[in-house]
């Protein structure tokens, strides 16, 4: 997909724009993913050295979607969207904080993934995962590095499991704990085949 590629590239700005001329809504009604772009527009802006315009960018667009109110909401979805809420306005700050270095190389270790094509991936797979969640789609697709052929590992390696990976995880994890309990046949996974076998 170009918008997808766009972001990969560096080019946030433009795969928003593509995005919107595909389907308006979909930014509109997923803040959490306008959030994400919106601060790897940002993270640009910084890498550049477009330090005036990264902060009048963050103040315009990204402070008031960091601090959406909650108001009117029923209490699980308000307590849900706080802790979203939170969650922006920390990755914010952490933004925020590469403006506190001179040039790429100074950043400290904690903020350096920031900086990294992975972080640009991350960004990407989560517009991806969203375009094909509104088509109807599952993605259950390992987020590859631009730069290497290995997976990126961490909160984004799957950004939404297969079904049947969901199901097979649901399962082992119902025999360990029943296994706790009493001993019961197992399904184990042997020699590329699925065998029953009595528990341990």
């Amino acid at each position: 997909m170009a918008a997808r590629a766009a972001v990969a590239a560096g080019d946030v700005a433009g795969a928003i724009e593509l995005v919107n001329q595909m389907d308006p809504e979909l930014l509109e009604n997923n803040a959490s993913l306008l959030f994400a772009l919106q601060r790897q527009r940002l993270i640009e802006l910084i890498a550049c050295g477009e330090v005036e315009a990264a902060l009048q960018f963050a103040q315009e667009y990204l402070a008031p979607l960091a601090a959406e109110s909650v108001r009117g909401q029923a209490c699980a979805r308000a307590c849900a969207d706080v802790a979203a809420q939170v969650d922006r306005l920390d990755a914010l700050e952490r933004a925020l904080a590469l403006l506190a270095f001179e040039n790429a190389e100074s950043v400290c270790d904690s903020l350096r993934p920031l900086l990294q094509p992975e972080q640009r991936a991350v960004a990407a797979a989560q517009l991806n995962a969203a375009i094909l969640e509104k088509q109807g789609h599952e993605s259950g697709a390992l987020v590859f590095s631009p730069t290497s052929s290995k997976p990126i590992h961490g909160r984004f390696t799957f950004l939404s499991e297969p079904r049947l990976h969901r199901l097979l995880k649901l399962m082992l994890y119902a025999q360990t704990q029943l296994a706790e309990h009493l001993s019961a046949p197992v399904m184990r996974f042997d020699g590329g085949e699925w065998k029953l076998s009595q528990g341990d």
